[in-house]
């Protein structure tokens, strides 16, 4: 007679670990808030208003003159998520760039964790590399980031 490695029993308790483990890891992962037409958007307090306001006229501006969507997103921290997965999905959420033309970049900073990235989609990767992204991150962005000049960086 052949032995059952486990009793129908172990296997419903081993599935309800399994699936509480999975509902866990979805919750622990940092949400993406709804776009609302915001270009700017500093959770961290970080930009005075006039930084904000100028920064919104300039992605206006450059909108209306290219359709290139640019988002900056500003947050306290990632709260333990990853940099490249939630830039991501928040420019996946924020649906950045014209769906034909996949046209949208996000600027996302974590101030808690000292990261920035900058997300790109397809249509703008021959204009924005990340070879080039890298470059404007180390050389333009983060010597001010460092001094504390948060509206120099951005």
């Amino acid at each position: 007679m052949r032995k059952k490695f486990f009793h129908l029993t172990e296997m419903k308790f081993i599935l309800s670990l399994f699936l509480i483990l999975i509902a866990l890891t979805s919750f622990s992962q940092r949400q993406v808030p709804a776009h609302g037409g915001v270009w700017v958007r500093d959770e961290a307090s970080v930009l005075s208003p006039a930084v904000v306001s100028e920064l919104n006229a300039i992605l206006k501006a450059h909108r209306d003159s290219t359709s290139n969507q640019i988002a900056v997103y500003i947050i306290p921290s990632l709260e333990g998520d990853d940099i490249d997965d939630y830039s991501n999905r928040v420019f996946k959420e924020w649906k950045l760039g014209q769906a034909d033309k996949d046209n949208g970049a996000l600027f996302l900073i974590s101030i808690g964790d000292k990261l920035m990235r900058i997300e790109v989609g397809q249509g703008l990767e021959g204009v924005l590399t990340d070879a080039q992204s890298s470059r404007i991150n180390r050389n333009q962005i983060k010597p001010h980031f460092l001094a504390g000049d948060y509206d120099g960086g951005v």
